[in-house]
């Protein structure tokens, strides 16, 4: 799988939401090496599919990181 920039390869990865401690599943939709868009499972008994704000919005955080050159 290549996930290097400018591959255009776009997958999910399930991952667990540290924002808070219910510790929601989410799906991370990735695409170019960056996070596009998170989700929650539908069937999840927990969520029913929804996620609160920090969930939704939170990989805005993760994304906010230094390029190659520190910047």
């Amino acid at each position: 799988l290549d996930v290097t920039p400018g591959s255009r390869v776009a997958f999910v990865t399930d991952t667990i939401c540290g924002f808070c401690g219910v510790g929601c599943t989410l799906g991370l939709h990735v695409q170019d090496n960056t996070i596009v868009k998170v989700t929650s499972p539908p069937d999840n008994p927990i969520t029913h599919g929804n996620l609160c704000v920090k969930g939704r919005f939170g990989f805005q955080h993760a994304q906010n990181r230094p390029d190659e050159n520190g910047r």
